[in-house]
């Protein structure tokens, strides 16, 4: 009898994540479906009460910014706290949620332009080349990933220039990573609280507060 009420609990809790899912994948419009876990056992007692303590959102490929120059998060890991369900999930509401994210380095790379890989004590590096009086110059710079309010930007530019110098190239180089990138216009609420860069790429720590997600 056990082992019968636990294979339906089980059972339950997979057609519930299911529809979670669908909910935040409509009142988000994302292009895919999340995955959801709802933590905590028996399901059914939390369902019966239409609350539950955390619930478990993962996806990867979210596009985030504004315009035509966009950034993919990777690796989206986002908690959803005290959650109040309605209609079946066809609506929720959540007090706050918290949620980690990677940008990686071949991402960085497209979108900046040219390539760029970890340096170190928080820092990137990118190879380019810029065209200086006339001249092709190849250089390498540089650059702490700094949150400057909605954007990453990159502080603190040191140019290398390989060859000959010529006036002006140091800053043509560190004009490579001159433009910030927009990192508003996120999905369920969230905003960005910090940033870490590592060597797998810059770590993203996001936040939100009472929320409301309706299908």
């Amino acid at each position: 009898m056990i082992g019968v009420l636990v294979a339906a609990d089980r059972i339950c809790l997979v057609v519930a994540e299911r529809m979670a899912a669908d909910t935040l994948q409509h009142s988000q419009q994302l292009p895919r479906r999340p995955d959801v876990s709802i933590d905590g056992f028996p399901f059914l007692t939390q369902l019966a009460a239409e609350r539950f303590g955390e619930i478990e959102v993962r996806l990867d490929d979210l596009v985030v910014g504004s315009g035509d120059r966009t950034v993919t998060l990777a690796r989206v890991h986002l908690t959803l706290h005290d959650v109040h369900v309605f209609d079946t999930f066809h609506r929720a509401t959540s007090r706050s949620g918290t949620a980690t994210a990677l940008i990686t380095y071949a991402e960085l790379s497209r979108v900046v332009g040219v390539p760029l890989s970890y340096a170190g004590s928080g820092r990137i590096v990118a190879q380019g080349s810029v065209t200086v009086a006339g001249e092709s110059v190849r250089g390498t710079v540089s650059a702490a990933p700094t949150l400057s309010g909605t954007q990453l930007s990159f502080a603190q530019p040191q140019a290398t220039v390989a060859g000959i110098g010529i006036p002006g190239a140091d800053a043509a180089l560190a004009a490579l990573l001159a433009r910030p990138i927009d990192l508003s216009s996120l999905p369920f609420g969230l905003h960005v609280d910090a940033i870490d860069t590592g060597a797998a790429g810059v770590s993203v720590t996001l936040s939100a507060a009472n929320l409301s997600y309706r299908r």
